[in-house]
């Protein structure tokens, strides 16, 4: 299945009460509903069998809400049920169905002792019609303890959300390794490419786009100028691509973006 396994935790997806078995490669099949006015539902439940996971849900401005475990009341010790119900939508100008972000995905938090982290995201995404599960391992960091020993985590600035949502799960801040010992993570740089070739600096499975780092600077990429087979388009970070030019970039779901290009025809290199 693309992009890693969970460590402790079991997927699965059911349409229309009727489990659905993925492929390998994370397909789960074309999926119709009866109804192009009125969309059907995904349901994606991951039960994990690690207490150090915590599910969550983060919403179009980057809102965060933790899932309700609804193993919490039960007499299974050290087992933790997330369910997270997914519509699929006709998109009437492509006669497609497809599932939307932020609406199709579930966000695993596994957090340590020593207060470092990772967090997964898994997917019910959409290309030309073909639905497919991902697990991605999206972000990993780590939080500190400033002067007054409060938790702060210096890489989620940016993400007040996410921090205030750590500080619900550090019972301890103060044991945390003190800030000053953090150190920003080297950026990817594409200023030393050929023009035509850059590097991926991101790539999101759930929102089907991602960053490249082109001497130019930095482009979004979305999957669609990405070649499609039969499996699953994605980039991976740190991977050569090329491309053949860039356009301004377009509105994705209706979101806005900070990109000021975005590349056209992006074709992994070595592949």
């Amino acid at each position: 299945m693309p992009l890693g396994q969970i460590d402790n935790t079991k997927i699965s997806v059911s349409f229309r009460g009727e489990e659905i078995i993925p492929e390998e490669s994370g397909y789960l099949g074309q999926l119709e509903s009866k109804n192009q006015h009125r969309p059907d539902i995904l349901a994606l439940v991951v039960t994990v069998s690690d207490e150090s996971y915590h599910g969550f849900m983060v919403d179009g401005q980057k809102n965060v809400s933790p899932s309700r475990d609804l193993n919490q009341k039960s007499l299974t010790p050290g087992i933790k049920v997330f369910r997270q119900k997914m519509p699929i939508k006709f998109l009437s100008h492509l006669a497609v169905w497809h599932t939307e972000y932020a609406e199709n995905n579930l966000r695993l938090l596994k957090l340590e002792l020593d207060g470092s982290f990772c967090v997964w995201e898994i997917a019910i995404i959409s290309q030309d019609g073909c639905f497919f599960l991902t697990k991605q391992r999206t972000y990993e960091s780590r939080c500190y303890r400033d002067e007054s020993g409060q938790l702060v985590c210096p890489d989620f600035e940016k993400w007040p959300q996410l921090v205030h949502f750590l500080k619900t799960l550090v019972e301890s801040p103060e044991s945390l390794e003190a800030v000053e010992s953090w150190s920003p993570k080297p950026g990817i740089d594409g200023s030393d490419l050929e023009p035509g070739t850059a590097r991926v600096i991101w790539w999101n499975c759930a929102q089907g786009l991602g960053a490249i780092a082109a001497p130019e600077g930095a482009a979004r990429v979305h999957w669609t100028e990405l070649p499609i087979g039969d499996e699953l388009a994605y980039l991976s970070k740190g991977q050569l691509v090329s491309y053949s030019c860039f356009k301004p970039p377009e509105s994705t779901c209706g979101r806005s973006t900070s990109f000021q290009r975005e590349a056209v025809a992006v074709t992994p290199l070595g592949v």
